[in-house]
Parts: C-alpha cells; sequence; structure tokens
C-alpha cells in the first residue's frame, strides 16, 4: 500500500486514484519549512542558493515543493528543468498538494493517466489559481543556454511589475552539458550569479531588480560516502568521519559534482539526503546547512521524505528527535 492508500491502480478492477483525493489540502495544513527556514534564513532577491543531493534521495522533489510554495505566496517562479518534462512536473505539482487519505497520492499514477479525470482537472485548475505566476520549461538539449535562460527570466520578471523572479535550476550538471563539462559548469555558474545580483555591468539589463536562484547539483563522487545517509551525513556536518574506517575527508567543502565555481559564490549551500529505500514508505531525511554567508546560522535540521507524493516534512528537532531516531533505528 502506499502510504496514501493509492498505488494509481488496482490491477483487478482498473480503479482510478479518486478524483476527491485530488482535492488540495487546505493552506494551513500544507507542511512548510519553519526550522530550516530559521536557520537558512530568508529567500530573498540577490541571494544565490545551491542545494546538492544523492539521485534518487528527493532533491527534485523539495524543489518542486519549495517552487508551489513560493508561488502560492506570490511570487513570479520559473523551474526550469532539464530532467523531467513538464508532464511529470505538473504531476508532481498535484501530487504533493492532494489531500489523499493521509500522507498525498503517488505523482506515477498521476503521470501516467491514472487519476480520475474530472478530478484531476479540479486539482490543476486548483494549481493554476493557487499560483498563476508559476512557470514550468523543460527546454530541449539544445535549447538549454544561457541567453535563453536570461531572457525567460527578463520576460517573467517584465510580465510581473519588473519584480524580482524565483528561478529554481533543475540541475545543474544537465544544464552545462558538452564536450568539456568542466568548463561549462564554471561558465554557468557565473551567468546564473550574475541572474541573482546583476548590477547593469553584466548581461542583464541596467534596470534587472535582481533574482533568488536556486540551484540543484548532483554529489561529487568523492563526497558519496558523506551523504549517503542521514547519520553520515549529521557526522560530516560536525566534521567527523562516517567511519572508523573511512578515509573520506570529513568536510561538506566541494560536496557538489563540479560546483565549486557556484559554491564559493553562493549564500547559502544545503546538503539534503533521506536514507535510501526501495519502498513508498516515509523516509528519514537530514538538511545540513553548510554555508551561510553574512554570519547566518549552520546546523542540520531534521526532516521526513514521503516518497510516494513526493512531500518532504519536517520532524522533531534537536535532542527529542535524535532520541526518537536512534531508538527507531535500534528497532530496525
Amino acid at each position: 500500500e502506499w502510504p496514501g492508500g493509492h498505488s494509481g491502480a488496482d490491477a483487478e478492477t482498473g480503479a482510478t486514484i479518486p478524483g476527491d483525493v485530488l482535492e488540495p489540502m487546505e493552506s494551513k495544513r500544507m507542511p512548510g519549512w519553519e526550522s530550516l527556514a530559521r536557520t537558512g534564513g530568508p529567500l530573498t532577491p540577490d541571494r544565490v542558493v545551491v542545494m546538492v543531493g544523492h539521485t534518487n534521495r528527493g532533491k527534485s522533489a523539495w524543489a518542486v515543493q519549495l517552487a508551489e510554495h513560493v508561488a502560492r505566496a506570490g511570487a513570479p517562479v520559473l523551474y526550469m528543468s532539464c530532467e523531467m518534462g513538464t508532464g511529470e512536473l505538473a504531476a508532481r505539482l498535484v501530487a504533493l498538494r492532494a489531500k489523499g487519505d493521509r500522507n498525498g497520492v503517488p505523482h506515477r499514477g498521476i503521470k501516467n493517466g491514472r487519476a480520475d479525470g474530472d478530478g484531476l482537472r479540479t486539482a490543476l485548475d486548483g494549481l493554476v489559481a493557487d499560483c498563476p505566476a508559476l512557470y514550468l520549461w523543460a527546454p530541449a538539449r539544445n535549447q538549454r543556454t544561457a541567453e535563453n535562460l536570461q531572457q525567460m527570466a527578463a520576460n517573467i520578471s517584465s510580465a510581473h511589475d519588473n519584480r524580482p523572479p524565483f528561478i529554481i535550476v533543475d540541475y545543474l550538471q544537465r544544464l552545462a552539458d558538452g564536450p568539456d563539462r568542466r568548463q561549462a559548469v564554471l561558465d554557468m555558474s557565473g551567468v546564473l550569479r550574475d541572474i541573482a545580483r546583476d548590477d547593469g555591468c553584466g548581461i542583464m539589463a541596467k534596470e534587472w531588480p535582481g533574482a533568488c536562484v536556486v540551484v540543484l547539483s548532483t554529489v561529487a563522487r568523492n563526497k558519496y560516502e558523506l551523504v549517503a545517509s542521514t547519520e553520515n551525513l549529521e557526522k560530516a556536518s560536525n566534521g567527523l568521519p562516517p567511519g572508523k574506517n573511512s578515509s573520506v575527508e570529513p568536510s561538506l567543502e566541494g560536496v557538489g559534482k563540479e560546483s565549486g565555481e557556484i559554491e564559493s559564490d553562493a549564500d547559502l549551500l544545503i546538503v539534503l539526503t533521506s536514507d535510501k529505500g526501495e519502498t513508498a514508505e516515509p523516509r528519514e531525511g537530514l538538511a545540513a546547512i553548510a554555508k551561510n554567508r553574512g554570519g547566518g546560522n549552520s546546523g542540520t535540521v531534521s526532516m521526513e521524505f514521503l516518497p510516494a507524493c513526493g512531500r518532504w516534512r519536517e520532524t522533531i528537532q534537536g535532542d527529542a528527535g535524535k532520541a526518537a531516531r536512534n531508538a527507531q533505528r535500534a528497532r530496525t
């Protein structure tokens, strides 16, 4: 059983995801990230945020949820996906908002056409109504250029009274592709920095209001062990090796693959992981603030990932949370 109680379709009856569970939760019941917001600080224009995460551990789900939250608050948002199409992005957005029985509904069932048609239309209409300035962009590989990204950002800002847009790039290594990947990442890092806080001396127009740019990055191979589990990431954030016999330097500096340039420019560096699992059951997660420019806070925020619907939520923080998680590890 999925955590939400729906697997997408019943093999015998062909039943689809019911329309009533696709209705969005009330806004006040949608989970927020209060501890992460306090620790990381506000996501304001001129800020560059880098979020590093392992493959299949929920980094795109985190970004989709962030995009929905910011758009629901009224800001113009551009979600640039170099991996998922707009259909999958829309399915993920509906799934994380859906009330379900308990924890939502599976986005794969929505994507694969196994959702009640009328209910899905209602859900999509509600998404557009709640997030009218959320733009999903999945350009073809040959269209992932600095010029196109610059123009798209400028167009969205212009369409919304020249307000600073909120831009999510998912993810850097696919955006900056080519025969010389390292140089391509280096060049694109500079472009993203200029889009965030150009003062008219670089690629953006003189009247450019700036933007908050959130860049996703995959993990560098030599840092895999540090983010392989929440326990390892917790140790690394405290400068401790993941194990007694480990030879990995317990530092989160340079944790992203070929993204050292933009990590250096970033105002906020978040490392996110969830414990590996093969089922749709909730998984323990952890966000570590590896860098916070300007005297901001560092440390970790305990989270939980719900893979069925692609939703992240915070759990009990501090010593009480650690005790509960240690007790759970002992039981399993």
